[in-house]
């Protein structure tokens, strides 16, 4: 039985030997038959089916001619596009020490003089640039991290720069027309939140000399002046109070007068003018002595609940048990 088993396994391991490189010709073979085709749709002029043709030969194998090839098309439509292909195929050329690694490049080369180029150069020289990932608009551009120059469409561009315990550095450029190039400078400086020990940080967070107390004078005076507009609301209420008992009294006055319909009065009672108009003075001063003392009020607290050490505060009404009023609060330090 043991006999059995061991030729069953090995028998198993010869069979899935064999199907390895039966597979890996089955796809050298697919992947020579799309590039044929795609090399005679070239030929005849049609790029627009060969190119879909070579990225599926590419699919089945690598291949530098299959990424000449898609040069070859995308150097008639887009120039951008033609470079990248050039380089993808000089990088493989270069795995596979294929000679054609120097045509590529010099290929690429040549385009540049069209293309609206950045120049990529980090500070201090001979920075040590591993983990390198520089993203365009959000888009990671993994070709920068083989070389320090790149094509780019004219028009403004959002970079980003980042290493392995340095700052992040954030810019933006302006591309111009065809051929110009854009220097971006870029910044190598440690990152101090990740290069200093967690312990050490906090050493240095405790030992970091304290500001002046500016926060505290500043709160100090504002405190000042919101009592000063609290005393200017408070005698705004006052004076609505008093005149609002002066408006009563005339207007109960009024009533007497009127013989208890002060909108009926008789053309003859007696010192109705001058009540009305005293009453309707009395009214209006009291009203706008109640609306302006309210604003200077509610001012006030603002003022007060808002000065440091606050650093947020929250104004909602309230009502509770048929009263209403304004509730003003915050979170101190």
């Amino acid at each position: 039985m043991g006999v059995r088993l061991v030729t069953v396994v090995a028998c198993l391991a010869c069979a899935g030997a064999a199907a390895r490189p039966a597979a890996a010709d089955d796809d050298h073979e697919k992947a020579l038959e799309t590039f044929q085709a795609a090399r005679a749709a070239i030929a005849a002029g049609d790029c627009v089916s060969a190119i879909p043709k070579l990225e599926e030969s590419l699919a089945y194998e690598p291949s530098v001619g299959a990424h000449l090839s898609i040069a070859d098309c995308y150097e008639q439509v887009d120039l951008v596009a033609a470079w990248r292909k050039l380089q993808e195929a000089a990088e493989l050329a270069a795995a596979k020490n294929d000679p054609r690694e120097g045509v590529a490049r010099d290929r690429a080369a040549a385009l540049e003089p069209r293309l609206s180029m950045m120049h990529f150069a980090y500070a201090p020289a001979g920075a040590d640039l591993s983990g390198l990932a520089v993203r365009i608009d959000g888009v990671l551009e993994p070709l920068l991290r083989q070389r320090a120059s790149i094509p780019t469409t004219p028009g403004t561009h959002d970079l980003e720069v980042s290493l392995p315990h340095k700052k992040t550095w954030r810019g933006r450029i302006v591309a111009r027309s065809a051929g110009t190039v854009v220097e971006v400078d870029v910044p190598v400086e440690d990152d101090v939140a990740t290069s200093v020990p967690r312990a050490d940080a906090t050493a240095l967070l405790r030992s970091a000399p304290k500001a002046p107390d500016e926060e505290s004078t500043h709160g100090r005076a504002q405190r000042i002046a919101a009592l000063g507009v609290g005393g200017a609301g408070l005698a705004g209420i006052g004076i609505g109070a008093v005149f609002g008992i002066l408006a009563l009294s005339d207007n109960a006055k009024l009533r007497e007068a009127c013989g208890g319909d002060i909108h009926h009065c008789l053309p003859g009672a007696p010192n109705v003018t001058s009540l009305q108009s005293g009453a309707r003075t009395a009214a209006t001063v009291s009203t706008v002595g109640f609306v302006v003392g309210g604003a200077a009020l509610v001012a006030a607290i603002i003022l007060y609940t808002s000065a440091p050490p606050f650093r947020r505060i929250e104004i909602r009404a309230a009502a509770a048990d048929g009263a209403a009023g304004i509730l003003v609060g915050g979170p101190f330090d």
